[in-house]
């Protein structure tokens, strides 16, 4: 992954804790529910990058499903 598309993730993931107070934490482990998915979904709408493209249509499934994603850190 490069650097421009970790930037990319970092900023959304700061854009839902500024919004939330939910924080994804790079080293462990957390569940991230549908209404937080939107979030962050809307917070990459502008992005052009494939990893950005990508992991906005995961979030599509994910959201349609109704799922809870679990991100886990190293």
């Amino acid at each position: 992954m490069k650097d421009s598309e970790i930037r990319l993730l970092e900023q959304v993931f700061e854009e839902l804790r500024k919004r939330t107070g939910v924080f994804i934490d790079p080293y462990g482990k957390c569940k991230i529910y549908p209404d937080h998915l939107k979030i962050i979904q809307k917070a990459l709408e502008k992005s052009k990058s494939d990893v950005g493209v990508r992991f906005s249509e995961f979030l599509d499934q994910a959201i349609l499903q109704e799922e809870v994603v679990t991100a886990d850190g190293d």
